[in-house]
């Protein structure tokens, strides 16, 4: 009975520990209070439509333009909350380099929507969720537009999945033959340097029309 009661007790702090250190491995990109970790994408001060709203990053409306994160990422674990306003319409791209006019022409595109009432919702590939233009979400479930929806993307060894509220929607390998022919056959085609950056910056779309962030952390991964 006493080694059983030790080996619990041990089991208790082996599973505390390793949850602690998985904890650790998080790095809170916006935890309610501030926006050390970000940038606007263009280089310039981030203008007064982006505040922090009762612990929310939030976009009030056109003209705060795009908020870059300082640093970039190549293989990582994202994961958020997020809300759009009616009719609304905005978009966290990732893979983002820098100096580019705008983030999409090499960054990849979670697309942020109100599938209800935008018209770009009434198309799989471009309503929320989708790896914007390129692939729809699968069996998604999201919640009523005004309410909290947890969003996650994971890039390792250039596999890209998107989640909607827990449920993975859509996974494609970079570089793929198939990612190959989607892209050949998208408006992307102009942008030489799409999809082809490895590491970059994760980026919040400024689509001119109010929304709100939370949350977002980012662990990155090692890889074999």
């Amino acid at each position: 009975m006493k080694q059983l009661g030790l080996t619990l007790v041990l089991s208790c702090f082996v599973t505390l520990g390793s949850l602690q250190a998985e904890e650790s491995e998080w790095t809170w990109l916006f935890d309610g209070e501030n926006m050390d970790h970000w940038q606007n994408y263009s280089g310039e001060p981030i203008p007064e439509q982006w505040v922090i709203d009762d612990g929310s990053l939030h976009l009030t409306g056109k003209g705060g333009g795009d908020l870059a994160t300082k640093e970039m990422y190549e293989n990582f674990d994202l994961r958020w909350e997020w809300k759009i306003s009616p009719g609304g319409n905005s978009g966290v791209i990732y893979l983002s380099r820098p100096g580019d006019a705008k983030p999409y022409m090499s960054g990849l595109e979670y697309q942020i929507l109100d599938d209800s009432a935008h018209k770009d919702g009434a198309n799989p590939l471009t309503s929320a969720g989708a790896l914007y233009a390129l692939v729809k979400p699968e069996d998604k479930e999201l919640h009523p537009v005004g309410e909290w929806n947890t969003s996650r993307i994971v890039v390792k060894n250039n596999v890209i999945q998107h989640f909607v509220n827990g449920k993975k929607v859509l996974q494609l390998k970079k570089g793929s033959k198939k990612w190959d022919k989607l892209v050949s056959e998208s408006k992307f085609t102009r942008w030489e340097q799409f999809g082809k950056t490895t590491k970059g910056h994760i980026v919040l779309q400024d689509h001119t029309d109010p929304v709100w962030y939370r949350n977002i952390r980012i662990r990155e991964l090692d890889v074999e």
